[in-house]
């Protein structure tokens, strides 16, 4: 008797399904293959944005540094001549007498007591102080904006 071997509809069926077998796998496959190399390409994309943000963010950073040390440097600059000024106020009167000061004509400052100088080149000062910041909160602001808008 010859060996039992399937017979040629059984064969078929066979091929049917082993085809049909093989279809899902190298769909499966091809399908997380496809998955993982668009993965591949969206995290690429994701690193080279990253970086992008990186490098913005590093300028940013710069200016702002640099804002902040010329801020400093003109901070010291207004102290310095607010204290040289004021030292400048020993060297005048306390306060002039009642008659000395009606003497004096015009607005020129020469009447003025040390005191009140004192206290009008501590307001100058800090006028001065307050521009200078607003002026680096502006520089700041504009660095931004031109980040996120350009």
């Amino acid at each position: 008797m010859s060996p039992s071997w399937p017979n040629l509809y059984e064969a078929e069926m066979l091929d049917k399904y082993a085809l049909i077998g093989m279809t899902i796998a190298a769909l499966f496959l091809g399908y997380f293959v496809g998955v993982k190399l668009e993965r591949g390409k969206q995290d690429a994309a994701l690193v080279s944005q990253l970086h992008a943000a990186r490098a913005a963010e590093q300028k940013l950073q710069e200016q702002i540094d640099a804002t902040a040390k010329q801020t400093q440097i003109d901070m010291a600059a207004i102290t310095h001549a607010r204290d040289a000024a004021i030292n400048e106020l020993r060297k005048r009167p306390v306060r002039l007498p009642a008659d000395a000061r009606a003497s004096i004509t015009g607005a020129d400052g020469r009447g003025l007591s040390s005191e009140d100088a004192g206290f009008l080149i501590g307001e100058a000062a800090s006028a001065q102080r307050r521009v200078i910041a607003l002026r680096a909160c502006y520089s700041v602001y504009d660095a931004v904006r031109h980040l996120i808008k350009p």
